[in-house]
């Protein structure tokens, strides 16, 4: 981890397969006490509205590369932001053991920027239409 003082954990995510709730993120500290997360997570056809969870990008479709195949489905990326405590150095962070949620991203946020949020979808839609794309291929979904 980069040294540094850091009050946000903001994370880019897909999940397949459904919604997947009650998925534990823990940060862990360099002085061995943690903080975790407790978070809801829609699957990426099927928006829950879960608290915490923001559509960070919507495509109109997914593709199948393996059968050559166009799904009309809104698509979603989601983000999501966790409060960290300011006071500690992190030495690493834990992610959902679940093959079926896939972190595309993971930034920690300066104090100084604490206050920025989720203000724009974190790519382009070409971005996320190849994201989709590439999610179809690897899990066949």
């Amino acid at each position: 981890m980069p040294a540094g003082s850091y009050s946000t954990l903001k994370l880019l995510r897909a999940a397949v397969s459904g919604n997947h709730v009650h998925q534990v993120f823990t940060v862990n500290y360099t002085d061995g006490t943690s903080d975790s997360f407790i978070q809801s997570m829609s699957g990426w056809t099927a928006p829950q509205d879960y608290a915490g969870e923001s559509a960070a990008s919507i495509t109109p479709y997914r593709v199948r590369l393996q059968q050559g195949q166009i799904i009309d489905s809104l698509t979603y990326v989601y983000g999501y932001s966790f409060a960290i405590n300011n006071a500690k150095m992190i030495s690493n962070i834990s992610l959902p053991d679940d093959r079926d949620i896939v972190v595309l991203s993971a930034a920690l946020v300066p104090c100084s920027t604490q206050s920025q949020a989720f203000r724009e979808p974190a790519m382009s839609v070409h971005g996320s239409q190849r994201l989709a794309a590439n999610l179809a291929s690897t899990y066949g979904r």
